[in-house]
């Protein structure tokens, strides 16, 4: 079984952060979102990926994914011309697929349960689909499924205004082959799209089993800042510390990940709070939910809630919280007590009394 990845869409709702960088690689509990996803499926058994990638995200993506050796995986890249819908996404994934059942999973969701028992789902059902549905409390937000006595999905309709049920589908699915004929008879939604559910919702009305997989676990569609913080926070509640950095004259309580060559210097670390090679803070006061990314720096500071990433600074900040701080962006407070929330995008610069 092949997996496909889909990591072409632009992200716009999360700029400022990626006017510079997909938002597959934004940082969340100290890792690139992606490498959640293509863990999941290395660690459910799928060794084969493909990984759908558009015009902004082709270059960064196969830099950081390469050819996926580090994950355990075989990673081709599948070029999307134009970001026309998940459907388009599947079609253009055609040849790569060559006629294989494969798991679909969108690039920028977390999931914390494990993908295997979805798998071995699919393997049971004989010419059936497996999608993965998440009770929610917003359903109008979402695609929704309508399950029937037996449990077997019976109807799906996207972001309705009366939903039939409180069941998301998340973004992963198994799938046969036929998918890709659905995927062929699919027209453009109101948002010029084609869309998987409609795809799937063809399977459906041809007789096709589509059977439910339940999470029990969160999921996280990382789409918007705050979605981000609220991701962060999930990844980092399954820490487990380790301070193998250097610490010196530091309190540290609950779990605490402290990266080889990172250095905290006379800190109160309130966990859960990750802290990455080349980091450095002092006389300031972390956590709880922090992520400092690589070379990140904080200085006589409170930092909690937050997410700085690779070489940001915050100095002489009364407190940061809620905040995302970009690439090497500073944020300077001259011994300010006032508690401020921040996004700032790459090589932002804000200063405050």
């Amino acid at each position: 079984m092949k997996g496909l990845v889909l990591a072409g869409g632009s992200g716009t709702r999360l700029r400022p952060f990626t006017y510079s960088q997909p938002k597959h690689l934004l940082p969340v509990g100290g890792k690139a979102i992606i490498d959640y996803g293509i863990e999941a499926l290395a660690a459910a058994g799928i060794r084969e990926l493909g990984v759908v990638v558009g015009m902004e995200t082709d270059g960064p993506l196969r830099q950081h994914l390469a050819d996926g050796s580090r994950y355990g995986v075989d990673i081709d890249y599948v070029f999307q011309p134009q970001p026309r819908g998940l459907a388009h996404a599947v079609l253009c994934a055609e040849e790569y697929l060559a006629g294989e059942p494969f798991f679909l999973f969108l690039g920028d969701n977390l999931l914390q349960d494990p993908l295997g028992e979805m798998v071995r789902e699919f393997i049971r059902t004989e010419r059936g689909s497996v999608i993965a549905l998440k009770e929610v409390p917003n359903p109008s937000d979402y695609g929704v499924a309508q399950l029937d006595e037996q449990g077997r999905v019976v109807r799906l309709v996207e972001k309705p205004a009366h939903p039939p049920s409180a069941l998301a589908v998340v973004g992963a699915y198994a799938f046969g082959p036929e998918i890709m004929d659905a995927c062929k008879r699919v027209r453009p939604s109101n948002r010029g799209e084609l869309e998987i559910t409609d795809a799937i919702q063809s399977l459906i009305d041809d007789g096709r089993p589509v059977l439910p997989h339940r999470l029990r676990g969160w999921w996280k569609d990382t789409g918007k800042a705050e979605h981000l913080l609220e991701a962060n926070e999930c990844v980092l509640d399954e820490l487990r510390g380790m301070a193998e950095g250097e610490t010196v004259d530091c309190q540290l309580s609950g779990a605490v990940h402290v990266a080889p060559g990172a250095r905290l210097e006379k800190c109160v670390v309130h966990g859960p709070v990750v802290v990455a090679k080349g980091a450095h803070a002092q006389g300031s006061h972390l956590g709880p939910y922090v992520s400092l990314g690589p070379e990140a720096q904080v200085v006589d500071s409170r930092v909690l809630h937050s997410i700085l990433m690779d070489g940001a600074q915050a100095s002489q900040v009364g407190a940061l919280t809620h905040s995302i701080l970009g690439r090497r962006s500073r944020a300077v407070g001259k011994g300010s007590t006032r508690t401020v929330s921040l996004l700032l995008g790459d090589d932002g610069h804000v200063q405050f009394e």
